[in-house]
């Protein structure tokens, strides 16, 4: 591969990790303006971003879960969360001072290794480009939040009808726009195995029936 494409490859894996790591930390800031009451009587943007990176644990400061439309209210709802630990309560208990430093060697292993993944891609390998390039700002994303605040902020709250919490099982875990990104990039990363599974499947010949042997004369 020339070193133009060469560079052309990490420069897309550099934006897209990028615009999500952005778009991850944007809406998590929305998410503390409008689902806490921190910045309720904080004026400007400028003054909120420093009261939102500079506050921690606001759990104290959490609204009601807010619905969305009447129309999927019943499956949807924002309710800010902090997540101490991973999806399901990993680690939600252990000691911060192993917790945390846990999931930033985690973390920066796994991001080391979507880059050496990266690197032996091919031409055409287009969807996992993205998938990685997705997984790759999701875990920057969260990164951020555990090296800043030693949690992670969630706020979309998916639900069977239970836009009151009164019943915290009917609840799928609290997640993100980070999260997202990483169930998306892994998503396709299963459907690009799947694709060239196929691929390969058509392409192989079938092999002939061996000729039947009957008995000799």
């Amino acid at each position: 591969m020339s070193d133009a494409k060469q560079r052309t490859n990490w420069g897309f894996l550099v934006a897209v990790t990028v615009v999500v790591l952005v778009l991850d930390q944007w809406t998590k800031f929305l998410a503390v303006r409008h689902f806490t009451n921190l910045l309720q009587d904080v004026q400007g943007l400028g003054p909120q971003l420093s009261a939102w990176l500079r506050e921690k644990h606001l759990m104290g400061m959490a609204r009601s879960p807010l619905e969305i439309e009447p129309l999927v209210r019943s499956f949807w709802s924002w309710r800010y969360a902090e997540n101490p630990g991973a999806a399901f309560s990993f680690a939600h208990s252990w000691p911060e001072g192993v917790r945390v430093p846990f999931f930033h060697a985690v973390t920066v292993i796994a991001i080391g290794l979507i880059g050496s993944y990266y690197r032996q891609l091919k031409a055409g390998q287009g969807l996992l480009r993205w998938a990685l390039a997705l997984v790759m700002g999701g875990a920057a994303g969260n990164l951020v939040d555990r090296i800043v605040r030693g949690y992670v902020i969630d706020f979309v709250d998916w639900h069977l009808n239970d836009h009151l919490w009164t019943r915290p099982g009917a609840h799928w875990p609290t997640f993100n726009v980070a999260d997202t990104a990483i169930s998306v990039g892994v998503g396709l990363i299963a459907l690009d195995s799947i694709l060239t599974w196929w691929s390969q499947r058509k392409a192989t010949p079938p092999v002939p029936a061996a000729p039947a042997t009957g008995p000799q004369a």
